[in-house]
């Protein structure tokens, strides 16, 4: 038996027969149906729960458990006073060459 003809009788167990194509497409088609009248927050969890390992609470408790330790690190940051925001500011108008106001300024 040479290599051509060895491929061509794998290939035979490879193809599907036309009632095996006929089932799939009907399958597929019920399982679009089914999944297209549900809500979008269903879909997601079947599709977490179908292809991932982590849960989604275990997820959450995870994500939840690196913001604590996380902001207690990069918490400075954040943290912007009044002192801080106008030196910002007047460095920024210095940068800038443009003159800035000292005293309050009414809007009517």
């Amino acid at each position: 038996m040479s290599f051509r003809q060895k491929l061509q009788a794998e290939l035979q167990n490879v193809k599907f027969t036309e009632q095996q194509k006929r089932a799939l497409k009907t399958e597929m088609r019920q399982a679009l149906k089914r999944t297209s009248n549900q809500p979008l927050l269903e879909q997601f969890l079947a599709f977490w729960n179908g292809c991932t390992e982590i849960s989604i609470p275990v997820l959450a408790g995870i994500v939840c458990l690196m913001v604590l330790g996380f902001s207690s690190v990069y918490a400075h940051v954040f943290i912007v006073d009044e002192t801080i925001a106008a030196l910002l500011l007047k460095t920024a108008v210095d940068v800038c060459e443009v003159y800035y106001i000292n005293q309050g300024v009414v809007v009517l």
